[in-house]
């Protein structure tokens, strides 16, 4: 588990004003069986007491092939599929698909 904490501001001209944060990181991973994996990460804000982040990865052996399906959510409700298979031997020999999507957050500057 890591623990997180930063503040930054820029000296001179513009500055974007980012407020302290306060974030704890945990990942894990585990074989569910000999051929499934799973692998989670998450981040949570300490100061808005909320999630921040989410990802969870799904990898299987297939034998001569590996496949994996991963999902990540945004802190700002982006997220994002990926679906990955690709020969072991020869790992150039794939096949991606990638979903994602994409909502603009605007927050004015005082």
């Amino acid at each position: 588990m890591d623990y997180t904490q930063f503040s930054s501001t820029t000296a001179g001209g513009s500055y974007f004003r980012v407020p302290p944060q306060t974030s704890i990181n945990w990942r894990t991973s585990f074989d569910l069986t000999p051929k499934w994996a799973v692998q989670w990460s998450t981040s949570y804000d300490a100061v808005r007491h909320e999630f921040a982040s989410h990802q969870v990865t799904l990898q299987r052996d297939l034998h001569d092939w590996r496949a994996m399906f991963g999902f990540t959510q945004a802190p700002n409700g982006n997220f994002s599929f990926t679906f990955y298979v690709a020969l072991k031997a020869e790992p150039d020999l794939k096949f991606n698909y990638d979903r994602a999507s994409y909502k603009q957050s605007l927050v004015p500057i005082p």
